[in-house]
């Protein structure tokens, strides 16, 4: 009797093939869901990074002009963010959305920034990011 109950029990143990494939989909769904919540912080976390790294520029020419209290002139070109008279003082944003950046934007020697020779105080950055998505960064000038 005890023969025959250890060879039902070799029978039956393991998983069958329906069991094997319910835990497939449910983790599965677990690491899409994982996946989706991983991406949004990502991209959270690149527009946070880049949003820094533009204030510290513009912060950085802002002191420049008004410590030499001379003007200077901030181009884009190719995804890059630079000073005209500073070649080194330079910023790349492979992001960057140039169709709606500003090709020139003056610093006077007080600080103030201008675009088409109007005063700004703030900036809207369009970028472009992973899978064809587009978001806006406000800095403040």
């Amino acid at each position: 009797m005890a023969a025959q109950t250890n060879r039902c029990k070799r029978r039956f143990a393991g998983f069958t093939l329906i069991e094997t494939l319910i835990v497939l989909v449910v983790l599965a769904i677990i690491c899409e869901a994982g996946f989706s919540v991983y991406s949004g912080v990502t991209s959270d976390y690149t527009l946070k990074t880049i949003s820094d790294k533009l204030s510290t520029f513009f912060a950085t020419c802002k002191q420049r002009a008004v410590m030499r209290n001379a003007p200077l002139v901030i181009v884009s070109e190719n995804r890059t963010i630079q000073v005209e008279e500073a070649p080194s003082l330079y910023l790349r944003i492979p992001e960057l959305d140039e169709r709606y950046f500003p090709e020139k934007i003056e610093v006077t020697s007080e600080g103030a920034f201008l675009i088409a020779e109007k005063k700004v105080s703030g900036l809207a950055v369009q970028l472009r990011l992973s899978q064809n998505k587009t978001a806006s960064v406000s800095i403040k000038l």
